[in-house]
């Protein structure tokens, strides 16, 4: 801990003063009363919509206990069981030894109340600690200019606006790295400690965004859509019946549709 002082130098210079700063160990009595302030050093648990929010595995089935059901443990089972089904993951022997140029990572599941009373679990990882190095990393995202014009040739064409989202997006791409981590206990007892090298794109990672933008870009190419000179996030196709385009715009895992019969 620093604590800053003003000194001023008498015999010199009045108007000069010098800055120095001092030094408290940690064994100090202030330092301590202050690391013992309540709330200091934990977190507060959330609650939303009336339903306490786990910060971790252990105290997601804390809770399910406290509650005597198990939500969270089937949130954590469903997310897992849908990444296993996309081929997500390769499982390999808890002593198996990952490529030299392979990164570890470490699994996070994080958890989300749904307004309609859901509970939701998401796995992440560290992404701030994988060195892209090599990759890029940039991702580019519709104007807003862009989406104002696409309301105005809606109104003038009279077309028909649909907006929405993609579902476990990032998923959906292949992971631009090398990257392995180890199972905690969100895998079940079957596969807890296993090494598991990652083959998708995953939600933490800072390639995982341009990943899905590549993936999701060359499905559009394969419907007939082709980026417009002005944005390349604004994605044009002309109808089958040769009387105007149809439009799509994208945010991410985000999109808004305008055509005749979208």
């Amino acid at each position: 801990m620093r604590e800053s002082a003003v000194f001023i130098v008498p015999d010199e210079d009045p108007s000069y003063t010098l800055h120095y700063t001092k030094i408290l160990p940690r064994n100090c009595p202030r330092t301590a009363r202050r690391a013992k302030k309540p709330g200091r050093n934990r977190r507060q648990v959330t609650i939303k919509f009336g339903v306490k929010v786990p910060m971790s595995v252990s105290q997601a089935l804390e809770f399910d206990q406290e509650n005597g059901n198990n939500k969270w443990q089937e949130a954590m089972k469903k997310e897992i069981a849908q990444l296993v089904a996309l081929n997500f993951f390769t499982f390999h022997a808890s002593d198996y030894i990952p490529d030299a140029d392979s990164q570890e990572a470490k699994l996070t599941m994080i958890f989300e109340v749904k307004q309609d009373g859901r509970h939701k679990g998401r796995l992440v990882c560290n992404g701030h600690k994988i060195d892209p190095r090599g990759i890029s990393t940039r991702s580019t995202v519709v104007k807003g200019i862009s989406v104002r014009l696409l309301d105005v040739i809606a109104h003038r064409d009279n077309l028909k606006i649909i907006q929405g989202d993609v579902g476990n997006a990032f998923i959906t791409a292949d992971c631009l790295e090398k990257i392995h981590a180890r199972a905690g206990r969100e895998f079940g007892e079957a596969k807890e400690g296993c090494i598991v090298t990652l083959n998708k794109a995953l939600y933490g990672l800072r390639t995982s965004s341009r990943a899905y933008r590549e993936t999701f870009a060359k499905f559009l190419r394969n419907l007939g859509f082709v980026a417009t000179c002005y944005d390349r996030d604004v994605w044009m196709r002309l109808r089958e019946t040769n009387d105007g385009y149809d439009y799509l715009c994208t945010h991410v895992d985000d999109f808004k549709i305008v055509a005749k019969d979208p």
